[in-house]
């Protein structure tokens, strides 16, 4: 399919390269640090030291306004994944409802937003670090099965598909992209609604990524509620 066949080369790069990190982190880190931590030495004031406290003051102000840091911090990241992403691929202007640079920009601070809220509620979910991160890896392959992009899910499986961001983030990126033109050469037959360029398809993936956003903050909100009030009962 068109996943495939475009994803296919970054997957195995990206799998090599972490192979080859895990080799190093397990021979050539431990024996380096073998070898440097016997010395006995005193360190000297250096301007880590002199930074320290202004460093203390920014995680303490951090810790105090965390909505607001992680929402700074998506916006850049979201800011900088656009960048590259519209600078690299050269994305041609399609101007839906803005320009297709921000298109991709709400798109993609949208599905990152989407992600957090489910991280969160997660979270709020499961006090055992081992149980979190197990959801997560359920929630991963799900995000792929069910988002209707390597292959046309039916039945329960596509009523599945209304809650995966994946999905509506594709269906955004495919609408501000026009991507079933663009795609054409690979006659991979993207002839379907989830990619059409259409005002109503953009503003439905975006209407879809805050109403899982709402959800999983409320959710969370609830779940932390309700522990809240049986510690204090």
């Amino acid at each position: 399919g068109i996943t495939k066949q475009l994803f296919t080369d970054l997957a195995l790069t990206i799998t090599y390269s972490l192979l080859a990190s895990l080799l190093v982190a397990l021979t050539l880190v431990p024996a380096m640090a073998s070898g440097m931590l016997r010395r006995d030495f005193t360190p000297k004031a250096g301007l880590l030291d002199k930074l320290y406290p202004a460093y203390r003051k920014a995680i303490s102000w951090s810790l105090d306004h965390k909505a607001f840091v992680l929402l700074l911090i998506e916006d850049v990241q979201a800011a900088i994944l656009t960048f590259g992403f519209v600078r690299i691929v050269n994305i041609p202007q399609n101007h839906l409802l803005l320009e297709t640079d921000m298109e991709i920009f709400i798109t993609v601070l949208l599905t990152m937003f989407s992600s957090s809220c489910i991280g969160l509620l997660i979270s709020a979910l499961f006090t055992s670090g081992e149980s979190a991160i197990l959801a997560v890896l359920v929630l991963m392959i799900g995000q792929v099965v069910f988002s209707n992009i390597m292959f046309t899910v039916t039945g329960a499986a596509a009523t599945i598909s209304n809650i995966i961001v994946c999905r509506w983030g594709m269906g955004a990126l495919g609408a501000s992209t026009d991507l079933n033109s663009r795609m054409a050469w690979l006659q991979a037959g993207l002839d379907g609604p989830m990619y059409d360029a259409t005002v109503e398809n953009l503003t439905h993936s975006w209407q879809m990524l805050g109403l899982i956003s709402v959800v999983c903050l409320v959710a969370a909100w609830l779940v932390l509620q309700i522990a809240f009030d049986k510690k204090k009962a």
